[in-house]
């Protein structure tokens, strides 16, 4: 009876240290897990920072691709038009799903075309290639935009103004199409991760289970 009460003995002490190791090793996965998720998100936040921005500006180079100035000189600061607001970790998930990546104020030029409801929406958010709309100076009207004719200090109107497809949709269609490469980018920055936490892990619990079964005799 004596033996069978030092062995249980024994398996209890097993338990206990284990159960010790377990507690341990948990509140150490407690303390890697948001230090690996804040660097998954980070990383992931600057690839796609810098994706967002490669396919914003291949849009607008497309744009001014369409068509060669023939009665006006590009400024080019349509590049300006890219404003967003990442979040804590850099990601812009949430503006790019709903479409508020972009911003007049920071394409200070167009401020002179009436703002938020001048050049900015007629350039970036319809696509017109320059022009105006409004009276002229001897009232006539036009409501698409037209170029101003040189004859007069530009204050005569002359043909309309070029159409094509805006910045803003070809921005926006380049970057939804890159959701899918971008989202299989996030899983391969996740898994390497994962993979790193899961060998600190391993490498903790193995120390703890050390230190807890050092005086083991």
């Amino acid at each position: 009876m004596a033996e069978k009460g030092a062995v249980h003995s024994i398996i209890d002490n097993i338990h206990e240290r284990a159960r010790l190791i377990q507690k341990r090793v948990i509140e150490a996965a407690n303390e890697m897990i948001p230090r690996i998720k804040t660097d998954i998100f980070t990383e992931f936040g600057e690839y796609q920072q810098a994706k967002v921005e490669e396919l914003f500006r291949s849009a607008v180079n497309q744009f001014y691709a369409a068509y060669r100035p023939a009665y006006y000189e590009r400024n080019f600061s349509l590049y300006n038009a890219l404003e967003y607001e990442p979040d804590e970790y850099g990601i812009v998930d949430d503006q790019i799903d709903n479409d508020s990546l972009f911003s007049w104020d920071g394409v200070s030029s167009f401020e002179r075309g009436g703002g938020s409801h001048g050049l900015f929406d007629l350039v970036f958010m319809e696509g017109w290639h320059g022009g105006a709309a409004g009276i002229d100076r001897r009232g006539d009207v036009r409501t698409s935009p037209h170029y101003r004719t040189p004859e007069g200090f530009y204050y005569n109107w002359g043909k309309q103004a070029v159409n094509t497809e805006s910045p803003h949709d070809i921005a926006m269609r380049n970057i939804h199409g890159a959701e899918s490469m971008m989202d299989y980018e996030f899983e391969k920055i996740a898994e390497r991760y994962t993979e790193i936490l899961t060998n600190q892990l391993s490498e903790k619990a193995n120390m703890i289970a050390g230190e807890v079964f050092s005086d083991w005799r």
